[in-house]
């Protein structure tokens, strides 16, 4: 993912917007809750919660 599209996800986020992203590597979806430097706390299921990479993401669809 390019940064100003994290950065946007990020304010949207902040702004108390909900977003998804897809994980490319592993193929899971999870519900962003945070941003943190260049990566995502993410909430899978609504029982972990992980840090995903920027990079590593693409807006789900």
């Amino acid at each position: 993912m390019k940064k100003q599209e994290y950065e946007n996800i990020c304010q949207a986020i902040n702004a108390g917007q909900e977003h998804e992203v897809e994980h490319q590597i592993t193929h899971q979806t999870a519900k962003v809750v945070a941003c943190h430097g260049i990566n995502f706390e993410v909430d899978l299921d609504g029982e972990q919660h992980q840090n995903w990479a920027r990079q590593n993401c693409e807006t789900s669809s």
